[in-house]
């Protein structure tokens, strides 16, 4: 690797270390998190099915507690990628591909429009509740509302 590349994966390295500790903080507010009985009471209006809802949500709480460093991580990737379109380092494709898979794997193309699918009055409703701004347990939400799921 070249040493603008070295010092490339050495800044993604600080960044990432800055990202793990920030999912500690964000862990404390998901475990705080709590629905009111009136908000859990709004989500047994929609049917199980557009549960999945939830999945999109907590996957969006998240990355807006994980700011900046998400998109600090992001923006060297996306750097370092460029970079290595020139060098071909396979060392360097390799880390590359671990961290983003690690932060930005995950399917949120799918949940997301997962998400967009759902009829407006379903929308109304998750929108309408405010903690679904911060981090919360989604499983243990979805449990409350429309119970275990049956495999």
């Amino acid at each position: 690797m070249s040493a603008e590349a070295e010092y490339g994966v050495s800044v993604l390295d600080a960044q990432y270390n800055l990202a793990e500790a920030k999912v500690d903080i964000c862990k404390q507010h998901e475990t705080k998190a709590q629905f009111t009985q009136a908000e859990k009471d709004a989500l047994k209006v929609i049917p199980k099915e557009h549960s999945i809802a939830v999945a999109y949500l907590a996957k969006q709480a998240w990355e807006v507690c994980m700011q900046p460093e998400l998109s600090e991580v992001a923006a060297s990737l996306l750097v370092l990628q460029e970079l290595n379109e020139k060098e071909q380092s396979q060392q360097l494709a390799v880390k590359i591909n671990a961290v983003r898979n690690i932060l930005f794997g995950g399917g949120k193309l799918v949940k997301e429009m997962q998400y967009n699918a759902l009829p407006a009055e379903t929308k109304k409703i998750l929108n309408s509740i405010s903690t679904f701004q911060q981090p919360f347990d989604a499983i243990a939400l979805f449990e409350d509302v429309w119970g275990a799921p049956s495999y």
